[in-house]
């Protein structure tokens, strides 16, 4: 039985973060990490407002975590594989799906190919 730290997701059954290169298990616990420091405290107080927290625009263009599945954009060396950029989503949607969804679009939908 595999144990989780706190830089692990205990979500993760079947240990695809083990499947991930050093470089990767590096961005995924970066996500988890900016999702606990910088989303978790305002995404309770934003979502009973039925606001989204547009200072997390900022936040996310300086993490580094913006642009990952192309070439020369965010804080990565090569660029991203599709399961890295799935783990990313799985961390954040389980602080806030709205966010999740929002870095989707504009990580991925609307500037793929």
């Amino acid at each position: 039985m595999t144990t989780h730290t706190d830089s692990q997701n205990a979500a993760d059954f079947y240990d695809f973060e083990g499947a991930l290169s050093p470089e990767s298990r590096k961005v995924l616990v970066k996500t988890r990490e900016f999702m606990r420091d910088q989303v978790a405290p305002l995404v309770a107080e934003h979502w009973a407002e039925g606001v989204f927290p547009k200072e997390l625009i900022g936040r996310f263009r300086e993490s580094g975590l913006v642009g990952l599945p192309y070439e020369g954009y965010g804080d990565h060396g090569p660029v991203a594989s599709h399961l890295l950029t799935g783990m990313m989503a799985m961390e954040m949607s389980r602080v806030d799906a709205s966010v999740a969804t929002f870095f989707g679009v504009h990580n991925g939908l609307g500037p793929g190919r």
